[in-house]
């Protein structure tokens, strides 16, 4: 706005035409009568303290306190002199004496100086948009972070937040860089442009170039790995990862690894660039999805880059005090152990694949390998993670939700998540007692007992409560406690001995429908061995 440009000069004005501007400029920009007088004391500051110099000369500006404290000289003395005002929108004032940085004054095309509180009022607002882990936004993150560019960190969760925000964003993809409601895409042109404004993006063209050419060498190692990370065939997957690391992974990070080393730990230029933030933001996923987790120890000049970054103050202190990462960056051995039936093990296996975690399938055969596997507890399915057991189907599925975000939110919605799949245990746990009672005579019985009673009231109830939440066990959303449902879906009839049970309480079967539907659950049942009771009984 042209008269924002217009209220402050760099020689003396008398205070009516400062009182006359401002009024201009706060009208149009419709600031609060608190801000106004703020820039009205402050302004008579700046004429009182001028009265000292030699008013030609003078170069004043109004600021809000420099994040640094620390203003650099550019000529001749500087002098500071504090002007302290309470209030909840700024924090504290300072003046000014003397020459500036051009942090602190803020000079137009035609030699005017804007008073910084304006000036910070007429900040465009920034909102960075990306998942709660570290990847792809994290070098985003930092390089904002050292700009001194205050933003909005808005950290999404991809189970409950992402299938509505993904419409929205200009490719279906994160990270979403936001200025004043405009959302830009792509990591690099993110960093790039944040590289830009805070002068990390080189001296020339030239230098521009040498740092593109290398992030986009970067970004093709990256991309091969994310393509084979997420690959739903886990035959296809393996094959293609044992190629790349023959073939692709071991010169391309060599390569890179080359690079950095001849630019001195950095990424490119040999001195501190917005490639170094990028790369350091993936440090922890590097290893993740290019499946490599000694990567560090194979290609140590990796790490310098991280090390670098991550030794600045304010990265430093940023790093400290953000969230840990999801991925950490440590892959452990994940075995999961099961009979060939698909029962009570089969919500772990399809919640590992949801999540597209690597893990081995250990398929148990009763009449010969249980004997030979039996934990303490005497049950499967089995979690063994890096050589340690643990059993029982719902604290496995709770601790793969709470591992990869799909628990709820609070406290509250583990709980609602919890009580809803205990009463579906209890149904279960009944059936189970009577399927495998070994009297015929008491097992017909106890049957006839549960139908009777137990089974309609228990049903019905579990129903209504899938029906008052949309298809789902609990929270009116995807949760862990669907993927245990639905992997029982042929089991529970069985088990129950309801052959027209979904006929029955039809909302149950919108559970395993609404699962099924999920693309790479679709997938693995489409390849996934049918069904086979017979090591059941």
């Amino acid at each position: 706005m042209d008269s924002f440009q217009k209220v402050y000069k760099t020689v003396f004005v008398d205070e009516s035409q400062i009182e006359e501007e401002l009024a201009k400029v706060c009208e149009e920009i419709e600031i609060d009568n608190e801000l106004i007088d703020i820039c009205r004391q402050v302004e008579s500051a700046i004429i009182n303290q001028s009265s000292q110099h030699d008013k030609e000369s003078l170069q004043t500006s109004c600021l809000l306190e420099n994040p640094t404290n620390q203003p650099q000289q550019i000529g001749g003395a500087m002098k500071r002199s504090s002007y302290d005002i309470d209030s909840p929108k700024a924090k504290r004032i300072k003046v000014i004496e003397g020459a500036s940085t051009s942090s602190d004054i803020n000079l137009t095309d035609n030699g005017k100086v804007m008073c910084d509180v304006c000036q910070r009022l007429k900040m465009p607002k920034i909102v960075l948009h990306y998942f709660t882990f570290k990847g792809l936004g994290e070098g985003a993150r930092m390089l904002l972070t050292y700009g001194g560019q205050e933003f909005e960190d808005h950290r999404i969760k991809r189970d409950t937040e992402w299938d509505a925000i993904k419409p929205t964003t200009p490719f279906g993809q994160v990270p979403i860089l936001e200025i004043d409601g405009k959302k830009y895409a792509q990591s690099l042109a993110i960093c790039r442009y944040l590289g830009r404004k805070f002068g990390l993006a080189g001296d020339s063209m030239e230098d521009e170039m040498e740092i593109d050419q290398n992030m986009d060498f970067f970004k093709e190692i990256w991309s091969k790995g994310d393509a084979i990370f997420y690959e739903a065939d886990p035959e296809v997957r393996a094959k293609l990862q044992a190629d790349h690391e023959k073939n692709f992974y071991p010169r391309m990070w060599q390569k890179l690894d080359d690079i950095i080393a001849k630019n001195n730990g950095h990424m490119a230029l040999g001195k501190l660039t917005w490639g170094d933030f990028l790369f350091a933001g993936m440090h922890d996923n590097n290893k993740r999805i290019c499946m490599i987790p000694d990567l560090y120890e194979k290609y140590p000049n990796l790490k310098r880059v991280y090390e670098n970054v991550a030794a600045i103050p304010k990265v430093k202190a940023y790093i400290d005090a953000s969230p840990k990462n999801d991925f950490s960056g440590k892959m452990p051995k994940i075995v999961l152990h099961n009979y060939t039936f698909k029962g009570l093990g089969e919500g772990p296996r399809m919640l590992l694949i949801y999540f597209g975690q690597e893990y081995e399938e250990r398929r148990l055969r009763a009449d010969v390998d249980w004997d030979n596997i039996r934990p303490t507890f005497r049950q499967a399915p089995i979690l063994e993670v890096d050589g340690k057991r643990y059993v029982q189907p719902l604290a496995i599925c709770r601790y793969l939700a709470r591992k990869y975000g799909l628990r709820g939110d609070s406290m509250e919605d583990e709980m609602e998540i919890d009580q809803n799949m205990d009463f579906f245990r209890e149904i279960y746990s009944k059936a189970e007692d009577v399927f495998y009672e070994t009297d015929p005579e008491l097992r017909a019985k106890l049957q006839a007992d549960l139908e009777a009673d137990f089974y309609p009231r228990m049903w019905q109830k579990l129903d209504e409560t899938i029906a008052k939440n949309n298809g789902h066990m609990a929270l009116g959303r995807l949760t862990w406690g669907d993927f245990v449902f639905a992997g029982m879906y042929d089991y529970n009839k069985r088990i129950c001995m309801i052959p027209d049970l979904y006929e029955k309480y039809p909302n149950l079967k919108r559970v395993y429908e609404k699962v099924a539907a999920i693309p790479k659950i679709k997938t693995y049942l489409n390849t996934s061995p049918k069904n086979d009771f017979k090591s059941m009984l």
